[in-house]
Parts: structure tokens; C-alpha cells; sequence
């Protein structure tokens, strides 16, 4: 809990300061200066969310001993392929294979097949195979990165298939996420560009993700080897470079199948991208994944395998030599406890990002090691090889395959139903309390309801005629200060108070009117907005790392603050009102948060489920995984038997021609607030006043504008209600 912080230096002002500080106004309403006067210094404004980032990038854990490692590597495992989305696609779903035909050669073949990575998604694939062998053959998973147009057809994947083979390895080379065959656009094309991996995040609102189906893709052609018999089991290989290095390890760390891991070109960390806003592929970084693990945890779980980690010099940006030697360090320290050093090498390449000879040169080198013994067939250059033409390597997918963008509609799809309203007050409460707790959960909320830490400055009392204002500071989280205003007119003891979101919307009519009326009002900037500024993509790439979406941390705001509202002598009772985005959550924190007695809000959608089936792809989920938990319309359930208002809906249609947005916290939508029907509105929201007539509350429900302003119903609603 954070202390509470007083600034006493108010009690040395003469007591006629504070009678001087009549702004300008006209009479009987509100000063406007008293809103547009920054409460923040300029640096503390502009940098307190780069400093908290920085500040909340959790440390991973180290291990004194190799039971307690292995004990964590077990939980850990678990953990990811949940977080991955995956872990009952792979209890549930066996390897199915298609074979789609041979090209003889001379002394190998290479045959045609397409085989079922996630339900519906075919991956098609070439599996190089040498004549004459003895005995079961090693094999390799050997695949490309970001090659939207060649994939596993390029010349140097080729070379290195063709290389592999010849040194009797059975490879088993498919097309990468969104590339080749698997794109839905022919990327061969003058100015084209794949990148479907890249920029389709409608999975955010379900439970699976991108990751996911990487994983999936590396993990069935494991499977497809191991369906072979005449494979060495023991001997199983991986390797692939920039994205097929992520693939690599990420693979490897959860497939213990893979007996030797050689990522290249992909080494870093999760926390370098966060602090560079690095690395933005949906298909690397599933949410939540740094709050708990990072890169250098999934090298560690390829422990005591052997592991040669190769990056370039120089690399990409999200790829530094610094970053990724602290992640080998990390991981060496894995081996270690295995007494296994040798079996973890880093090379320093001369050349740059990519799969080039001299990096063929070290897998060769790290195989004949590990092996065959220190004697590998052929030596470790490259034997001289003509490539095939991309046409020649067709695979053909079948006809009905889902695109990256088809399965994840077939995600949402999923989803889409509405559960059955609880059928009596008793299970209704035990839902609500489930739910709530759920609900915590997926906004990964601590201590949500701690005071917060209040500085008071000199100047932090004014007073205009009948009204008076504190200028207040909270500290939500350590680093993190929020400017609100605490506005009431005069002559009560104890006051009904709003939360009223987005201090910067100044004196409007409502506000004027609540007040007027004998309320108090707290106008509050919740983090990253207002005068705090979000800090940019870095932000929202540590928000979703982390697992902490920016509504979930506006919802603690509200909390947080609720509580030191109600420890105040002139409060008695606390709402809240909020628009759009901040509607949303306000709504979230009146269902988490059973103290907030009345909510009024308009949101910048209907409901999750419209904007999951709007046809937009760019867009990602304001809190990720929703559709798993509900809608709108259970979380406003969430708030009945209180008073809860719902006066309109935004459409969500794109306010950048569908250009990629990276998790943005701000609005996303077009057009104002109210933008849906009050019919849609009613019924979209039927489940919710089922649910309060079952509380025997429905009265304490308004759902629609009813032809009036957002001001006149505002400041009719809460007299009313609240």
C-alpha cells in the first residue's frame, strides 16, 4: 500500500492566499481556469510512464539447484501452452496427413504433403529424403522466416535441405506463417508485401494466438517425423532463421521431441523490445508471456539439449548482440545446474541477418558433434546444389484450408454465444461473484482496491464565489501521479461524489449541472491520458507483454481512488461517469468494484462481439481474451442491483483506413459515441436486463439517449438514481 504523502509546506501560507484565489468567471457558474491549469510539471508529465515501464519489466527468476528448475520448468510449460492458446488443441487433435506427391532425383526424393497444423489450417510441406541409407536416418525440421514469397522454395532453404539430406538426414521444410503457398496474396509480386502474421489481431479477442499457431506448425511436423519409421527418434534437429529462429526455440523449449535447437538470426529478449518498442509480429508474442517468462526462459527449457544459438553481425534491431548474449547467459546458467556447458554454444556470425554459408557451416559442424560422433558424412561446407523453380515445389493446399484470417474468424466464431441468464437471485449472486473474481484475473488486478498515495501542494485549495476545488495528485502505483479535481459547492457536510473521467473536458453542462445540484465531482486523468502522457507504442508493447491492458489499469485507478474518496469526512457515497473508451471503463470498474454505487457511461462499441465480426482486421481487443470471459453485456450485469446507465454506442469502423494499430489505448472507432440505435442498444444489452429483472432490479437500468442530449440525460439520470 502505498503512504500517503502530505506536502505541509499549505500550513506556512497566509490565510489570505487562499481567499485571493478567485479566478475569473461568470457568476454562478464554474471557473474555466480552474480546469485548463496544468496540475503536472512538464517532465513529470512527459516521462512517468517511460520510468514505470522501466520500472515494471518483472525480474526472471534464477535457480540455486536443478530440482528447483526443473520444478518451475514443469509449471512453466503448462503455463505458456495455456497462454499460447494451444494446450487442448494438442490433448484433442492427432497429426493428419496429406500426400500430394514425389519428385524422384537422384539419390533422394522429395515428397509433396500437406499436414493439419491447428483444426481446418493446412501446412504444405517438402520432406527430402535420401535413397540409400542404413539403419534409421537422423531428420531436421528445417524451415525459413519472413519469405512471404519463396518460403521453404528459396534458393538457400533449398541448399540447406538438399546439404542436410545428402548427409543423410530425412528434413522436413514447410512454408512459414503467411508465406508462399499459406499467403493469401501472391507476395511475388512488385511492391507486395505478406505480412499476415504481422498484422491480422482479431485473435486478441479470444483465448488462442498467433503464437499458438507457430508452435502448432513446428510441433505437427515433429509429429509427422515421428510418424516415420524409419526415423531416429533420438536424433531430431531444429533450425530456422529471423522468424523460423523464433519458431526454433519456442518449439524446442516445449517439444522435448527436438534433440538438438539451432535458432539463427533471432536472439533477444522480450524485455529489449519492450524498452526499444521492438518486434511488433502478433506471431512472437503472445500476451501476458513477460509477466512471467522471456526469451532467454525458453532457451533455458531446451535444457540439457543441445543448443547453438547463431545471430549475425551486424542483426536487426530487435535481434542485439548485447540483448542476446544476456539471454545465453541466462541460459548457460540452466546448463550449468545440468553440468552440461558444452552442450551451449553462441556464434558471432560475420555476416548479417539471415541463413548464409558460413552459418550452414557451424550446423553442420554442431551435428556432426552431437550426432554422429565428431564424424558427419560429406564434411561440414556445402555441397554444390542447382535449386527448383517455386512451381516445381508446389505443394497445393486443400480446398477448403483456412487462411491465418479464416481461422481466426472460426476463433471468434467460437465464441459467439450468449450463456443462459441465472435463473435465480441465489445463482445469480454466485455467478456475479465468479465472475468478478474471473474478471480480476484476465485485468491482472492487485491490490486494486489500496489507497492511493494524495499530495497536497500549497496551492492545492481555491475557491470561486459558492464553489470550492481541491487540486489533487495520486500516486496510483509507485512513480505513477494522476492530476484530479475535487469540485463541490458549498454548504454540505457530506456529498454524493462522481467520478467523472477525462478532466480535460473542463466545464461542461453536465458538469455544471451535477454540481449545482449538490454533488461533488472528481475530475481524474487516468494513467497515460490527459495531461499524462501514454508514452507511445513502448507503453502499449509493455502493456500487452505484461499482461496489464490500459482499461484494466484504469479500472485500478478508479478503484484505487474510490477508496480514498470514501476515507474523506465530506464523502458520502462515490459513481462514476465516463464516455466512450472511458465508458468502457467505468464499466469495469463499477463490476469490480462493488463500492461504486452508480455508473453513467457511453462506450465506443456495442459490444466485443460486434467489433470481433465488424470485418475489421487491424484491430486488437481492449482487453485481450475477452470473449473467453463475456461481453459488455455480462459486465454490465456485473454492476446490477446499482444504478448503471448505458446512453449510447460508438460504431467500430476504422479511424485510419485499417492501417496497422498496435494495441492502442486510445479511441480506435470513428465517429462520436452515439452512433448505435436505442433499439440496437436495447437489445443488444437484453441479457443484462434480464439479469437485473432476475435481481428484481430492472428499474435501476437505463439503456438509450430517448431523443435527449448526453448533458440533459446525465444530469437528469443521477438525481434519480444516485
Amino acid at each position: 500500500m502505498l503512504k500517503l504523502t502530505i506536502v505541509s509546506v499549505a500550513l506556512l501560507i497566509p490565510i489570505w492566499l487562499y481567499a485571493q484565489d478567485l479566478p475569473s468567471a461568470k457568476p454562478g457558474a464554474l471557473p474555466a481556469e480552474w480546469f485548463t491549469t496544468p496540475l503536472l510539471k512538464d517532465h513529470v508529465r512527459q516521462h512517468q510512464m517511460y520510468a514505470f515501464v522501466n520500472a515494471n519489466i518483472p525480474e526472471l527468476p534464477r535457480f540455486a539447484s536443478l530440482k528447483e528448475w526443473q520444478d518451475y520448468k514443469h509449471q512453466v510449460k503448462l503455463r505458456i501452452l495455456r497462454q499460447l492458446g494451444i494446450d487442448d488443441i494438442l490433448t484433442k487433435y492427432k497429426l493428419k496427413v496429406i500426400r500430394k506427391g514425389v519428385l524422384e532425383r537422384d539419390g533422394y526424393r522429395i515428397e509433396k504433403i500437406d499436414y493439419e497444423s491447428s483444426p481446418g489450417m493446412y501446412v504444405p510441406a517438402l520432406v527430402w529424403i535420401p535413397s540409400r541409407r542404413s539403419g534409421k536416418a537422423p531428420a531436421a525440421v528445417s524451415i525459413s522466416g519472413h519469405l512471404y514469397c519463396d518460403s521453404k522454395a528459396a534458393d538457400y532453404v533449398q541448399i540447406r535441405d538438399y546439404n542436410l539430406m545428402r548427409r543423410g538426414f530425412i528434413v522436413i521444410s514447410y512454408d512459414y506463417l503467411g508465406c508462399n503457398e499459406r499467403g493469401t496474396i501472391d507476395a511475388c509480386q512488385p511492391g507486395a508485401w505478406g505480412g499476415e502474421d504481422h498484422t491480422n489481431s482479431l485473435f486478441s479477442y479470444t483465448g488462442r494466438s498467433t503464437t499458438g499457431i507457430e508452435v502448432l506448425d513446428g510441433i505437427r511436423a515433429v509429429d509427422y517425423l515421428y510418424s516415420r519409421a524409419d526415423v531416429d527418434r533420438s536424433r531430431i534437429a531444429f533450425t530456422g532463421e529471423s522468424g523460423g529462429g523464433n519458431s526454433t526455440y519456442w518449439v524446442s523449449a516445449l517439444d522435448d521431441r527436438v534433440t538438438a535447437s539451432i535458432p539463427v538470426s533471432s536472439s533477444g529478449s522480450f524485455a529489449d523490445w519492450i524498452k526499444s518498442d521492438e518486434n511488433y509480429d502478433w506471431h512472437q508474442r503472445p500476451t501476458g508471456m513477460r509477466s512471467f517468462a522471456d526469451i532467454p526462459t525458453l532457451y533455458a527449457m531446451i535444457a540439457p539439449r543441445p543448443l547453438l544459438v547463431m545471430n549475425g553481425h551486424p542483426e536487426l534491431d530487435e535481434f542485439p548482440l548485447s540483448e542476446a548474449l544476456r539471454s545465453f547467459e541466462y541460459a548457460k546458467s540452466i546448463y550449468r545446474l545440468y553440468g552440461k556447458d558444452e552442450a551451449i554454444k553462441f556464434h558471432e556470425s560475420t555476416t548479417d541477418h539471415g541463413y548464409q554459408a558460413d552459418k550452414r557451416v557451424q550446423l553442420y559442424d554442431w551435428l556432426r558433434r552431437w550426432f554422429f560422433n565428431g564424424l558427419i558424412p560429406f564434411g561440414t561446407q556445402d555441397l554444390p546444389y542447382k535449386p527448383d523453380s517455386k512451381e516445381i515445389l508446389k505443394v497445393g493446399l486443400p480446398e477448403q484450408n483456412l487462411s491465418l484470417p479464416a481461422l481466426m474468424r472460426v476463433w471468434v466464431k467460437q465464441l459467439l454465444d450468449r450463456p443462459p441468464v441465472p435463473s435465480s437471485l441465489e445463482k445469480g449472486l454466485t455467478w456475479q461473484r465468479e465472475k468478478r473474481e474471473s474478471l480480476q484475473r484476465l485485468l491482472a488486478l492487485k491490490d486494486f482496491r489500496s489507497a492511493p498515495g494524495v499530495i497536497y501542494q500549497y496551492d492545492y485549495q481555491a475557491r470561486s464565489g459558492p464553489y470550492e476545488l481541491d487540486r489533487l495528485r495520486f500516486e496510483v502505483e509507485q512513480g505513477v501521479k494522476l492530476p484530479a479535481l475535487f469540485v463541490r459547492k458549498t454548504g454540505k457536510a457530506k456529498y454524493k461524489t462522481i467520478i467523472f473521467l477525462e478532466k480535460k473536458r473542463g466545464v461542461s453542462d453536465e458538469a455544471q449541472q451535477l454540481v449545482d445540484e449538490g454533488y461533488a465531482l472528481l475530475l481524474l486523468d487516468v494513467r497515460g491520458t490527459g495531461e499524462v502522457d501514454w508514452g507511445g507504442g513502448r507503453t502499449s508493447n509493455w502493456s500487452d507483454f505484461v499482461g496489464r491492458p490500459a482499461i484494466g489499469m484504469w479500472a485500478e485507478d478508479i478503484s484505487r481512488v474510490t477508496t480514498y474518496l470514501l476515507t474523506r469526512p465530506d464523502v458520502q457515497s462515490v459513481a462514476v461517469l465516463g464516455y466512450g473508451l472511458f465508458g468502457k471503463a467505468a464499466l469495469y470498474a463499477a463490476a469490480v468494484d462493488d463500492r461504486i454505487l452508480a455508473a453513467a457511461i457511453t462506450t465506443d462499441s456495442i459490444s466485443y462481439r460486434q467489433e470481433a465480426t465488424s470485418g475489421l482486421v487491424h484491430i486488437y481487443a481492449d482487453v485481450p481474451r475477452i470473449l473467453t470471459w463475456g461481453d459488455t453485456e455480462q459486465l454490465a450485469a456485473m454492476v446490477a442491483p446499482r444504478a448503471l446507465a448505458i446512453f449510447s454506442a460508438g460504431l467500430p469502423r476504422s479511424n485510419n483506413n485499417e492501417e496497422i494499430g498496435y494495441f492502442a489505448p486510445t479511441p480506435r472507432f470513428d465517429g462520436p459515441d452515439r452512433g448505435e440505435r436505442d433499439e440496437d442498444l436495447i437489445e443488444n444489452y437484453d441479457w443484462t436486463r434480464r439479469f437485473y429483472g432476475m435481481m428484481g432490479a430492472e428499474p435501476m437500468l437505463r439503456l438509450g439517449s430517448r431523443g435527449q442530449t448526453l448533458a440533459q440525460n446525465v444530469a437528469k439520470w443521477f438525481p434519480a438514481h444516485f
